[in-house]
C-alpha cells in the first residue's frame, strides 16, 4: 500500500511537471511568434528605406 501511494506521487508529480512544460512551452511559442510578427512588419517599413526585405 505504501509502494501504491509512492508510485501514484511520483506520477502527480511528472503529470504537474509536464503540464508545467507544456503551458510553458505554449507561451513561449506565442512570444516567439509575435516576437518573429512584428520584426517581419519592422523590416517591411524599412524595405523602401533599404531596398531589400528582410524575413527573420
Amino acid at each position: 500500500l505504501l509502494f501504491l501511494k509512492a508510485a501514484a506521487r511520483s506520477h502527480l508529480k511528472r503529470a504537474l511537471f509536464q503540464e508545467v512544460l507544456c503551458k510553458f512551452c505554449a507561451v513561449m511559442g506565442k512570444l516567439q511568434s509575435k516576437l518573429k510578427h512584428g520584426t517581419s512588419q519592422y523590416s517591411r517599413r524599412l524595405w523602401p528605406l533599404t531596398g531589400k526585405l528582410e524575413m527573420w
